[in-house]
């Protein structure tokens, strides 16, 4: 047996659930599912209800309670009585705006997520990117080779440690159904990374084979494919499942698989265990500052989360622009946020480079009449007419903690 497969019959005991936890999940999952029945009907609403997400392909991580349920209307106009008889069964049910509103749940410890959705054939029916969704129960229960969803849960533990698992926006990486389909792609875990170890963007997938060339696949799927993964969806042509997956994302996953096939170990399957006292002593190894500050994550975590990171994302450029080098930022799921500076304090002057000296004399004097604060100069460095100007910011912390309390989220 070869070190890499010792490694993976240790992994797949680490990230298939036991009987145990899959009976509960299980037993909550029907509970709900049954409510939901009895609500709908109660009301005179006829529905269907489809259990989606990774249960119900059997291709969940210990610890990851979370579930899909589909609620398939056969008529849309009833659709209008979907928000009063969810809030109704479950009142601290979470409503979530989208392209059609839908709803989260915790209960007894497990997450839903009830989906409108109306009842249709095929997936080219779909009047809403929710009810295309649907469809990709019956595309992985129907490809997915007995066997393979431990393949499967293998590559999502792999991408969980990575930190690339999850096709939210302030994840931008793998959702589950595109690592499933890359299983039925590649039929198993080495084969996976085998194959993308040895890739590089622009990747094309097409399971099913819509395409008869890449060219025609990129000029159907557009602004789809300017993506440096492209997935073709299965049960839509017009699709590209990947569309999530960032440059970073990809060049991440590719580090690790090569990595891994390099030097097996356990370890690529087990989320690093980021910490406060973590980052902090990594940013002392480094030589750098750290500073943080803690926000409370909403109930919508997906929406605070993306808000989250977009402001953090001004604030680094901003700092920046002030000449502080950001070394790396970020946030815990507890809603700590970070930023690790190589400079915290600047000297007090900077150095403003400015044109050659031979520029005409419009463009000198326009220069010359700018400088402010000036503390010494002008004087050349090689042909360039400079400056030292007093700086207004040179303590990063102030600014820093002004830029982060004026969040809004």
């Amino acid at each position: 047996m070869s070190s890499i497969d010792s490694v993976l019959n240790k992994a797949k005991k680490l990230v298939t659930p036991s009987i145990k936890e899959s009976a509960r999940f299980d037993a909550v999952v029907s509970e709900v599912s049954s409510k939901l029945i009895s609500a709908f009907t109660n009301s005179g609403v006829n529905v269907e209800i489809a259990v989606g997400g990774s249960f119900s392909r059997d291709t969940w991580l210990p610890g990851a309670h979370d579930a899909d349920l589909f609620i398939r209307f056969f008529d849309e106009d009833d659709m209008k009585y979907f928000s009063k008889i969810i809030t109704s069964t479950f009142p601290r049910a979470i409503k979530i705006k989208g392209s059609r509103d839908y709803f989260k749940l915790n209960y007894k410890n497990f997450e839903f997520e009830f989906l409108p959705v109306l009842k249709i054939d095929t997936s080219l029916e779909a009047k809403n990117s929710m009810d295309a969704s649907y469809f990709h129960i019956d595309f992985v229960k129907s490809n997915l080779a007995k066997g393979l969803n431990t393949e499967v849960r293998l590559l999502k533990a792999f991408c969980k440690a990575l930190n690339i698992y999850g096709a939210e926006s302030f994840v931008s990486g793998f959702s589950g159904y595109v690592l499933e389909l890359l299983i039925i792609y590649f039929k198993s875990f080495k084969n996976t990374l085998r194959n993308f170890s040895k890739l590089k963007p622009k990747i094309f997938i097409d399971i099913n084979n819509y395409y008869a060339s890449k060219s025609s696949a990129f000029k159907a799927l557009g602004t789809k494919a300017d993506c440096p993964l492209i997935v073709v969806d299965p049960v839509n042509p017009l699709r590209n499942a990947s569309r999530s997956v960032s440059l970073e994302s990809l060049s991440t996953f590719i580090l690790g698989a090569r990595r891994f096939l390099a030097n097996p170990n356990i370890s690529f399957f087990k989320p690093p265990q980021i910490t406060k006292e973590s980052l902090i002593k990594l940013a002392k190894a480094r030589g750098n500052a750290i500073f943080f500050k803690k926000f409370k994550p909403s109930p919508r975590r997906d929406a605070f989360f993306s808000k989250l990171q977009s402001e953090l994302k001004k604030i680094a450029k901003t700092l920046e622009s002030c000449d502080f080098t950001v070394f790396n930022y970020g946030f815990l799921d507890s809603g700590l946020v970070y930023f690790e500076i190589t400079n915290p304090i600047l000297p007090k002057s900077k150095r403003v480079i400015g044109p050659p000296v031979f520029i005409d004399d419009k463009n000198f004097n326009k220069f010359l009449s700018k400088k402010r604060n000036i503390i010494y100069g002008p004087y050349i460095k090689g042909d360039r007419i400079c400056f030292d100007i007093k700086r207004e910011i040179t303590n990063v912390k102030p600014l820093l903690n002004k830029l982060l309390n004026e969040i809004k989220i």
